[in-house]
C-alpha cells in the first residue's frame, strides 16, 4: 500500500531558523496538486504555515491549509492532510527552527 494513497509523490525539505538567510518562504509547487503529508523527524521547535498559493505573495489567511508547530520533543511525527491544492503549495516559516519533509505531487 502506498503512503498517502499515491505512489508518485515528490518531497521537499523545509528547514532553517527564522530570521536567518536559510529560512522564510518556500514555494514547493506552483499549480494544482496534492499535499500528501508532512514528516517531522528531528527535535526542533518551530512553526511552519502551509498555503494553497502559487507564490509567496498569496499567503493570506483565506489560503491557509494548516500550521505545523514543532514543540521540540515529539518526534518523529507525521501529519497527513492528504488534500488537493488548486493554486500551488507554499510553506512559510514564522518562528523558531524547523526541519520538515513535505510530500506532494
Amino acid at each position: 500500500m502506498a503512503l498517502f494513497g499515491n505512489e508518485d509523490l515528490n518531497w521537499t525539505l523545509v528547514q532553517g531558523t527564522s530570521g536567518s538567510g536559510n529560512a522564510g518562504t518556500t514555494v514547493i509547487k506552483s499549480g494544482a496538486g496534492h499535499l500528501g503529508g508532512i514528516y517531522v523527524g528531528l527535535p526542533s521547535a518551530g512553526t511552519v504555515s502551509y498555503y494553497d498559493s502559487a507564490t509567496g505573495a498569496g499567503t493570506s489567511s483565506s489560503n491557509l491549509i494548516m500550521v505545523v508547530a514543532n514543540n521540540g520533543t515529539k518526534v518523529p511525527d507525521l501529519f497527513t492532510p492528504n488534500c488537493r491544492v488548486q493554486n500551488g503549495l507554499v510553506a512559510v516559516m514564522s518562528v523558531g527552527t524547523t526541519n520538515q519533509t513535505v510530500f506532494w505531487n
